[in-house]
């Protein structure tokens, strides 16, 4: 019995500490006076204008006005609550609780007949969509939201969606539409002065005018982007302007202005701690370096750009980065680092690509679950109607033969829709299973085209290797005759040694292994073009359709000679078979003619 009574006391204990925080709260923000409408109201303002910078606050603020929602069962307050919640989820980056919270906000809206609420829901969603990189179905909420805020301008409400359309545009490459949305959110933010949101339209503005080559209005959008950065203290806005500001005038050649930018933009972040932004701006530099061929010191900065690299978002920085040090090692001579970043590189858009796919199958299926959400959204709206329907069928029980007649006409006209309706969703249903067909058939021509390009790539290693084997046999044969005239003069008793040396150089002039192993990776990389070889020419023997691959791979007989230790004129006797065997005209080139195999 002690035990029992001793539980109660701990839980009416713990319920009088929750409800003194909770008073505690009301208190301190001077609300706990007023009606319970009025505090969730101030709840909710409190908690949509503090996520930015106080994240606990707006967590208490939105569970406490959801509490008093619920007691009141006060449903236009609680679409707003569901909605601010879905803000909170999204801040935090956790896409999928924001999506359910948007949605049962849209569900209330829809319930409630709030159009303003509809419209700030579609727009809530596009921004998830945009964050998932679901690109299509972001452009139809924007789109869904877009008559409402434009019949009903709020210019803040209205500019951000703007720039959000013109963000989705940005993004699929239609640089004109994309100008025209940020435009007309420019127009509505700079009368109200330096704000975030029109820096960051004035910085997005800029790109797609660099992208059309109108460098000299763009740059002119940057420096007003640069200043309202800096006069709101906003360091990551200031580096990323920095940076494009670099970009405009490299595309300037104005290469001193262009160091300046890139250099400041490097100290920013260096400042700020942001590793994203480091590594960008250690990427600007390697890239910069290259445009200038400062190879060398490019190499020190792609290395610090990989450095800082590492997070879940740098897929796109990290391949650049790795394209470049490839290059930058390439004209260095250094061609085990220049192919060793090259295959890191090729392996990041491989996995860009698995990404790209399963988004792809991804969003088709999120756009079937929303078209179901749609429907439940209706089916919503016509039970709303159909429950009002019944309050007016019970307010009119004395006209009870005219309510009946009037009730059957009206579940004729609803089974009539209904039907409408079950015809909607099925042609719904074969457009969605068609353009699940389309990319599936966009996801196979993806796959064909890596295909061809990994062909691409090993034609080049092939290259490569044969070009290593030429450039040492060069060297080798260069050191073989340093060593014959060093011979001549070499005193009594050094001709030994220097005969070892020139022996040591033969044996690795003629290096059996390495012909070889070129042999063998012609062999795997080529079987394709061998087998059209057969199919085509079934007399050409295997050491002919090795040289073929050398030939088509633009090789002159003397780099053949040395990558298969033969003599240059065995090779020319090899050429007059092969065209002998293709049957060639003397005035067709063979390189040409391999190359459209």
């Amino acid at each position: 019995m002690r035990k029992r009574l001793f539980a109660i006391w701990i839980v009416l204990f713990l319920f009088h500490l929750q409800s003194s925080a909770q008073e505690s709260l009301e208190d301190s923000l001077g609300i706990s006076e007023l009606p319970d409408t009025a505090r969730i109201s101030k709840l909710i303002a409190l908690g949509g204008s503090s996520y930015q910078n106080n994240m606990a606050l707006a967590w208490k603020c939105m569970d406490r006005a959801m509490a008093l929602s619920s007691a009141a069962n006060d449903h236009y307050r609680k679409a707003d609550l569901f909605r601010l919640r879905g803000t909170l989820h999204w801040a935090k980056a956790d896409h999928d609780a924001a999506m359910q919270d948007y949605t049962a906000a849209k569900q209330q809206y829809v319930a409630n007949g709030d159009s303003l609420g509809i419209a700030k829901s579609d727009n809530n969603l596009g921004l998830v969509y945009w964050s998932l990189s679901y690109y299509d179905l972001a452009m139809e909420s924007f789109l869904r939201a877009l008559p409402y805020f434009e019949k009903h301008p709020d210019t803040s409400s209205l500019a951000t969606l703007y720039n959000n359309l013109g963000n989705v545009y940005n993004r699929g490459k239609q640089s004109e539409n994309a100008a025209f949305y940020y435009r007309k959110a420019f127009a509505m933010l700079s009368p109200r002065g330096n704000s975030p949101a029109l820096c960051m339209v004035a910085n997005n503005l800029g790109l797609v005018l660099v992208a059309e080559n109108k460098t000299t209005e763009a740059l002119k959008l940057y420096a007003l982007a640069l200043q309202g950065y800096k006069e709101i203290g906003q360091v990551s806005g200031q580096t990323s302007v920095l940076t494009n500001m670099g970009s405009a005038y490299v595309q300037l050649e104005q290469f001193q202005e262009a160091k300046i930018m890139y250099d400041q933009a490097l100290d920013l972040s260096l400042k700020s701690g942001n590793d994203y932004d480091i590594a960008v701006a250690y990427l600007k530099e390697c890239e910069y370096s290259i445009k200038t061929k400062d190879y060398k010191a490019a190499i020190p900065a792609g290395l610090k750009s990989l450095e800082y690299g590492k997070g879940p978002n740098a897929l796109d920085q990290l391949f650049s980065t790795h394209e470049a040090l490839s290059l930058a090692y390439e004209n260095t001579g250094d061609f085990a680092n220049a192919l060793l970043h090259h295959k890191k590189g090729k392996a990041l858009q491989d996995t860009a690509y698995s990404e790209a796919k399963s988004r792809a199958i991804a969003e088709m299926q999120l756009k079937y679950d929303t078209a179901v959400k749609d429907q439940q959204i209706e089916h919503l709206a016509q039970e709303s109607q159909l429950a009002q329907l019944r309050i007016l069928v019970l307010a009119a029980v004395l006209a009870l033969i005219l309510v009946s007649a009037v009730l059957i006409f009206l579940r004729q006209r609803a089974i009539l829709r209904r039907e409408k309706l079950i015809q909607e969703k099925d042609k719904a249903m074969f457009e969605t299973q068609a353009a699940l067909h389309d990319a599936e058939s966009r996801a196979a021509e993806a796959e064909r085209q890596r295909l061809r390009d990994e062909l691409s790539f090993k034609s080049r290693e092939i290259t490569t290797l044969a070009m290593n084997i030429v450039r040492k046999n060069e060297l080798l044969e260069a050191l073989d005759s340093e060593m014959r005239v060093l011979r001549k003069g070499a005193k009594e008793g050094g001709e030994d040694k220097l005969r070892e040396i020139g022996l040591l150089l033969a044996q690795n002039l003629n290096s059996e292994k390495e012909r070889k192993e070129i042999e063998l990776f012609i062999d795997e990389a080529q079987q394709n073009f061998f087998m059209e070889l057969d199919r085509r020419f079934p007399d050409l023997s295997i050491k002919e359709k090795r040289i073929c691959v050398m030939i088509r791979q633009g090789l002159s007989s003397k780099e053949i000679s040395i990558v298969f230790n033969i003599n240059t004129s065995s090779v020319e006797v090899s050429r007059y078979r092969i065209r002998k065997k293709l049957n060639l005209d003397p005035s067709i080139d063979l390189q040409a003619f391999l190359g459209e195999f």
